[in-house]
């Protein structure tokens, strides 16, 4: 028998899937349009080197196919790798700067929050699950600005003394519900 507790364990996705989707695609879009480009260079690098090696007689010579292109083979696939190599890493250099400003316009807005600034909207550029996110936390910060100022108005109609016993303390128990939900 078990006798430990069985906790509720919520999964925590800290990278929207969709976003891993559009950023393989990407890389692999640089991939495929890489591998075409080579295939094509190839093809063309090789069968002008067979026509040319045709046309001067070295098949006579024992010379495969294969040994009268290898260079430029392997040209071509040194020249695809560093290609690649550039271009995915511009892309890669690109991505992580549109997050970077992203995240750090949403800590700036955090840090404004914490300070008690809960108008300002945050507007964070970058891929979308960082705008969509930068809207919910506008969502939450604006519903905690409403929250705020209802219980700065029902404490004001409590200190002023204009309200009836009964008035006051219902307000009262209201004032305490609000601020519970604010600060649990």
């Amino acid at each position: 028998m078990n006798t430990m507790p069985q906790y509720n364990m919520r999964r925590i996705i800290l990278i929207n899937p969709r976003f891993q989707l559009r950023v393989a695609m990407l890389f692999c879009a640089i991939i495929l349009i890489g591998g075409a480009l080579l295939a094509f260079q190839i093809f063309r690098d090789a069968q002008l080197a067979l026509r040319e090696a045709t046309n001067q007689g070295h098949f006579a010579n024992d010379l495969t196919p294969f040994q009268l292109v290898y260079k430029v083979i392997v040209r071509d696939l040194l020249v695809m790798a560093g290609g690649l190599l550039l271009a995915t890493s511009v892309l890669f250099a690109i991505l992580l700067r549109r997050i970077h400003a992203g995240v750090l316009r949403l800590v700036e807005i955090l840090l404004k929050s914490a300070q008690g600034d809960l108008s300002t909207p945050t507007a964070a550029p970058g891929p979308a699950e960082i705008g969509v996110f930068g809207e919910r936390l506008d969502g939450i910060r604006g519903k905690t600005l409403v929250l705020i100022n209802e219980i700065r108005a029902d404490a004001a109609a409590i200190e002023s003394g204009a309200l009836s016993d009964a008035e006051s303390r219902s307000r009262w128990g209201a004032l305490k519900e609000k601020i519970g939900r604010l600060a649990p």
